[in-house]
């Protein structure tokens, strides 16, 4: 008679997590059926004990999994830390959410009683959310859509996707998603744990992951991650959705923590998700969390990174300039290489303070944060108060994005032990391509081209006819649309409307609804705030570099944490060995 043993059994034998076994399964790589309380999974021993001694299934690429506390992704907008990234954008300062996504430290936030921010798809009668606290049983959790598996696990099974022919690495979010008392779960908008069954019958990958085993058996495992870049036109196809792995709701902000942002007064802005409200020190218009003190930069290392760009273009892109300012920061900071979290976080704010201010001035800072510092270094004109709201938003809106290409890279840099310096000039490195970061140029190029908004119709058709992509438009993870695109465009529209960049900008995006292609994205919302600035060529470039630097250095300080090196394996495809 055949034995079966418990999933608990089956993922020791093999050396990977419940997720990765409950993974085979969906692919078909294993069978298993249910115990007698129909609640157990329970998998053959023979057919376990046959894929241990084979090893990973041949003919499917290897996924690498990382685990992660710092960012999860929602349907369509990330939660740094588990808050919502849309209820601090345009009210947290872009230091004090770096400060957050550094420590996760509550104290970062200010002690006053805020009222919770109206962000959109987050509703306190939001069916799919769930109050349940993360059980503690030991049993089975089972598959997504099972008899067996309880209403309040959100276990997810590994994903893999890629975009237009990129593999992508997932992350598994291990955070918590903190609810103040008062504030139900569907309020924090924890991603639901019903998506997760649509993904369970999706061609799924093996999970390879970093491991100790010689064998390069699996370790870790967890949910998808993303491309950021543009729309094919070819097919006109729309990206597969990738749900954010669970995250357990408990409880433990400070006193009077509510969203994360400090409160004094209130004010409402509307937008094309409805009315978000906030409380804090007045900005044009809007009441906002209170900047904290200035980071700056050594003198004598901003003074390098300067006169290392004397010889350099006078056009040259400002990214292009922030990898040579990166490079002569880290080798005059002598306290680079000191790896705990302390010290991250100090040179942290050393860098991206000399990251911005090392630029080429082009007009006064209205003040001393980071987003009034980088203004005046990419723009000419003077910042008006709802606009450097704006940028500071798109600041917010960028910091992380989960496992985004630059950022595996900049982990693989920080599990080698790689300086902080290093970390960031290995994200900068990837940051440039144009199926990421890179992106926002060419939306920035292709705005330019709509002198008018009738023009939007023939540049669209222009480029289908070359079967090109189109900057700014789709996502790899947000199949319905990226909400951090809507937010940035609500505030450049309350910050200056009528503009008539921003009619290019609505032409465009009418004509492609017209045409059912995909939806904007961020990349598409930082073009019409740069046009509508008149900030320099490439700032949006810039802009995303400068934001994305505090994330890096995010995941950068769970690697040196973890201590073990990022070691991906090839599928091999050449000839036979000798």
């Amino acid at each position: 008679m055949a034995e079966w043993i418990d999933a608990a059994t089956a993922s020791e034998r093999l050396g990977v997590k419940p997720a990765t076994l409950y993974a085979y399964v969906s692919r078909g790589v294993l069978q298993r059926r249910h115990g007698e309380d129909g609640r157990r999974s329970l998998f053959s021993a023979e057919e376990i004990e046959r894929l241990a001694r084979r090893g990973r299934p041949r003919n499917q690429r290897p996924e690498l999994v990382i685990e992660s506390a710092i960012t999860a992704l929602g349907v369509d907008r990330p939660y740094y830390r588990g808050l919502d990234v849309l209820s601090l954008a345009g009210m947290a300062p872009f230091e004090t959410v770096a400060e957050w996504l550094w420590t996760g430290n509550p104290t970062v936030w200010p002690p006053t009683r805020p009222t919770p921010l109206n962000t959109p798809n987050a509703s306190t009668t939001d069916p799919n959310a769930s109050n349940a606290a993360p059980s503690t049983s030991n049993a089975d959790p089972g598959l997504p859509g099972d008899s067996g598996a309880s209403s309040g696990d959100l276990g997810t099974p590994v994903v893999s996707t890629s975009d237009a022919g990129i593999s992508r690495e997932t992350a598994s979010f291990t955070g918590s998603v903190d609810v103040p008392d008062g504030v139900s779960a569907a309020r924090a908008h924890v991603p639901p744990r019903e998506r997760l069954a649509a993904d369970a019958s999706a061609p799924h990958e093996p999970s390879l992951a970093r491991t100790n085993d010689p064998q390069g058996r699996p370790a870790v495992s967890g949910d998808d991650a993303d491309v950021e870049g543009g729309a094919s036109v070819a097919g006109a196809s729309t990206p597969h959705e990738h749900s954010a792995p669970g995250a357990r709701v408990t409880q433990g902000r400070p006193a009077g923590y509510e969203g994360g942002v400090g409160v004094e007064g209130e004010v409402s802005v509307a937008g094309e998700h409805g009315a978000r409200r906030g409380r804090g020190p007045e900005v044009g218009g809007r009441r906002r969390m209170a900047a904290p003190a200035a980071w700056r930069c050594e003198p004598e290392a901003l003074e390098a990174a300067v006169a290392a760009q004397r010889g350099l273009p006078a056009d040259l892109l400002p990214l292009d300039r922030l990898q040579v300012i990166t490079t002569v920061l880290g080798a005059s900071d002598s306290l680079r290489h000191q790896l705990d979290p302390a010290s991250v976080t100090e040179t942290g704010r050393r860098m991206i303070a000399g990251l911005v201010d090392a630029l080429p001035q082009l007009s006064e800072p209205n003040g001393d944060s980071i987003a009034a510092r980088l203004w005046s270094r990419l723009c000419p004109a003077p910042a008006t108060p709802a606009l450097l709201t704006a940028l500071e938003g798109a600041l917010v809106l960028l910091a992380d994005h989960e496992l985004a290409a630059s950022t595996l890279a900049a982990r693989v840099a920080a599990s080698a032990k790689a300086d902080p310096y290093a970390v960031v000039l290995t994200g900068l490195g990837v940051l440039g391509g144009p199926l990421h970061g890179g992106a926002s140029y060419g939306a920035e190029r292709l705005l330019a081209e709509i002198a008018a908004p009738h023009q939007a119709a023939r540049v669209v058709t222009e480029r289908v006819r070359r079967g090109e992509r189109i900057p700014g438009f789709g996502h790899s993870v947000y199949k319905n649309g990226d909400a951090r695109g809507a937010l940035l465009l609500d505030l450049v529209r309350t910050a200056a409307p009528g503009h008539e960049r921003i009619a290019a900008g609505d032409a465009l995006l009418a004509e492609m609804r017209r045409r059912r292609l995909p939806d904007r994205n961020i990349d598409f919302a930082l073009a019409v705030l740069t046009a509508v600035t008149g900030m320099v060529s490439g700032a949006g470039e810039a802009i995303f570099a400068v934001a994305r630097a505090a994330g890096w250095l995010a995941h950068a300080m769970e690697e040196y944490h973890r201590g073990s090196l990022l070691r991906l394996r090839a599928s091999y495809t050449g000839p036979p060995t000798k």
